[in-house]
């Protein structure tokens, strides 16, 4: 079965508490499951904005994509605007070893 990682984010500490991190991370889940995928790590950025890719969560999940390019198929995110609001960091920062799902 194909893996893939999940990485949710809200860009301010007041977001964490509301309920867009869990509807991110189930949407993710369920989108996955749909296309067959088992999840096998969720990255969760809180309060972080897309400005910089100096995010802890988002170096750690490129670390672990490295790591395991050999076993990691796809990152699923909610949206692409939880991945980068730059084009320039997205380009930069997508993983190359894998798929966009």
């Amino acid at each position: 079965m194909p893996s893939a990682v999940i990485y949710c984010r809200v860009s301010t500490r007041d977001q964490v508490s509301n309920l867009s991190l869990s509807t991110q991370r189930t949407d993710c889940q369920a989108f996955g499951e749909r296309r067959g995928y088992d999840v096998d790590r969720v990255f969760i950025e809180e309060g972080e904005s897309a400005k910089t890719a100096d995010r802890p969560q988002l170096q750690e999940l490129l670390r672990y994509c490295r790591r395991r390019r050999e076993e990691i198929d796809a990152v699923v995110v909610f949206d692409v605007s939880r991945w980068s609001r730059k084009t320039e960091d997205h380009l930069r920062y997508a993983p190359r070893s894998t798929r966009w799902a």
